[in-house]
């Protein structure tokens, strides 16, 4: 199972935010991040998903907009990632 963003970009967002992070738990706690993420907010996301039902993750998606400009099909927002790393 995949999660937003990766391992290195996660340890660099928690050392920035001053967290400390048990080695070897860094990929589990990015796919409990990103599950977390989608399960609260999946729905109320705009779009679909560009995979359809088949996709893992709620991002990337197809018909997404924000602040009134369309996204791109394969975009995982920054700030979508960064939800997933807390």
């Amino acid at each position: 199972m995949g999660g937003y963003g990766d391992d290195a970009g996660f340890a660099a967002y928690a050392a920035a935010a001053g967290y400390t992070v048990p080695a070897g738990t860094i990929s589990a706690a990015r796919q409990r991040g990103s599950a977390y993420i989608d399960g609260t907010y999946g729905m109320r996301f705009p779009g679909q998903p560009t995979g359809g039902i088949g996709q893992e993750r709620e991002w990337p998606r197809t018909g997404a907009t924000a602040f009134g400009a369309a996204l791109a099909s394969d975009l995982i927002p920054q700030r979508v990632i960064d939800a997933s790393y807390e």
